[in-house]
């Protein structure tokens, strides 16, 4: 990590497990300041708010949050850059870094919160477990208390840190997946940019931009597009560009004296047959059907 501003005074433990890292950090701060910090590691970081206010940015992590009093959640970037501005005058936090491959091992075991992160720590893709931060539940601040003031020594001290580590893990999948507020809310920038990304579908139906791509277009990160676009637009991403391939294609159908299989290629079907398919899910009758008699499947089908 970066060296801290000259100014600033930090008290900091670390205990090196392996293949987890606990950072405990308590910071003090002679005045209102900016700094940066770069974690040039690849680690994937429980970040816990103990106490104090600040706001920080990521570039990598397309973000930026004001954070206050307890707060947690689960990050990962291939190389973490921060930029930082203290609204308290001291904060105190616990990081817990886990190595990729340690935290692919188990999270895939986990539940619909720790598999997504799998999927992105995996592909390497920067990520947080959820756009909010939550306050740190009261079984959450008992266990890092634990943690921080432990009377165990050597070996000991390991097995005891390493099993409270994974249990936070757990409690904090677990958080996000009971918490109600953990489903996005979409503001008016939000929706616009929720928006923007249909309208850039809309162009670019036939050579889709990935959704890393397309979120960063618009300026959202990917859990907030996929989550957004369902909510706001009322499909999924892939679901509406299936839904503009079918439309062109039954325009295509029914104004135009191209075959079935040039409409499948026109329309980006790799096959025929998958085209067919498709097509008959969509519309409940096959192309040459439709051709036939349109209007047996003028509606989709629903």
């Amino acid at each position: 990590m970066s060296q801290p501003h000259p100014d600033i005074h930090m008290q900091r433990k670390v205990w090196d497990l392996g293949e987890i890292q606990v950072r405990h950090h308590l910071v003090k701060y002679p005045d209102f300041l900016q700094h940066r910090a770069v974690v040039e590691e690849s680690w994937v970081q429980f970040h816990a708010g103990l106490q104090g206010a600040y706001v920080f940015r990521s570039e990598a992590l397309n973000c930026r949050y004001e954070l206050a009093h307890t707060h947690h959640n689960l990050l990962y970037a291939p190389r973490l850059d921060l930029e930082i501005e203290n609204q308290s005058l001291e904060i105190e936090t616990l990081g817990i870094f886990f190595k990729p491959a340690f935290f692919l091992s188990w999270a895939v075991q986990g539940n619909e919160g720790l598999q997504r992160m799998a999927e992105a720590v995996s592909q390497e893709r920067s990520t947080l477990l959820s756009p909010h931060w939550q306050p740190n539940p009261q079984a959450m601040m008992l266990l890092i208390r634990e943690m921080l003031h432990h009377p165990y020594q050597g070996p000991l001290a390991d097995m005891f840190l390493r099993a409270k580590c994974l249990e936070l893990l757990v409690l904090q999948a677990h958080a996000y997946e009971k918490w109600p507020g953990s489903a996005p809310s979409f503001n008016e920038t939000d929706t616009s940019r929720l928006f923007a990304a249909r309208d850039l579908l809309d162009q670019q139906w036939e050579n889709p931009p990935t959704l890393a791509l397309l979120a960063r277009t618009v300026g959202l990160n990917e859990y907030k597009l996929k989550k957004g676009f369902r909510q706001v637009i009322g499909t999924t991403v892939f679901g509406y560009v299936h839904q503009l391939r079918m439309q062109r294609a039954q325009q295509l159908l029914l104004s135009s004296e191209l075959t079935a299989k040039e409409i499948a290629y026109e329309t980006g079907y790799s096959s025929p047959q998958h085209f067919a398919r498709a097509f008959k899910r969509e519309f409940g009758v096959s192309p040459n059907r439709m051709r036939k008699n349109p209007a047996q499947g003028a509606e989709p089908q629903n």
